[in-house]
Parts: structure tokens; C-alpha cells; sequence
């Protein structure tokens, strides 16, 4: 990946990543630095999170119940629904319901 650009997720009203060969983020505890490795994480391997969480025996009805299995209970709301944009390497990334 070599830029992400988030727009209303989690704490993160607006991000532009360009990545290079060493990048690193800081700042204030809770202001989304783990959450961006995590999505990245996703944007990048999302058919294989979906089949792992499926071979344990997860599953999942639409965005906040994926959300909650993959970030973690309490964490479905990170992601607004027509206001949240993510886009990787100039492509949208669109959230899966299920694969």
C-alpha cells in the first residue's frame, strides 16, 4: 500500500497516508493509530479475515456485526454508513457483508 486516505472512522475525521519505506505513527493514546493498522490489515487481506473468521465458526449479518467480530466488541459503530470513505492505492475500499 502506498497511500490511504480514511475519512470518518473511528476518532479520524480525515487522514492522507503516503507511505514510504519507514512510516510511523504518533500521537495522543486513543486517537485511532492501532485502528489504522488494523483496517489497513483489512483493506488488504479481507477475503482471507472473512474466511478465517468463518472456519472458527463466526458470522456475521451486515457492517457493525463484521465490525465487531474483527475490531472488537463495542467497536461496531466505528464505521458510518455513507459517511465513512476509505481508499487504498486510489481504489475505494468497499466493506463486505459476507464472502
Amino acid at each position: 500500500m502506498k497511500t490511504l486516505i480514511i475519512e470518518n472512522f473511528a476518532p479520524i475525521k480525515k487522514a492522507e497516508i503516503a507511505f514510504s519505506d519507514l512510516t510511523v505513527f504518533v500521537g495522543p493514546q486513543a486517537t485511532g493509530k492501532t485502528l489504522i493498522l488494523e483496517l489497513m490489515k483489512l483493506v488488504e487481506d479481507k477475503a482471507a479475515i472473512a474466511n478465517n473468521l468463518k472456519k472458527y465458526g463466526f458470522d456475521w449479518d451486515g457492517i457493525k456485526e463484521l465490525f465487531s467480530l474483527y475490531f472488537g466488541e463495542g467497536m461496531s459503530g466505528i464505521w458510518q454508513e455513507g459517511k465513512t470513505k476509505v481508499v487504498a492505492n486510489g481504489r475505494e475500499f468497499i466493506v463486505f457483508r459476507k464472502i
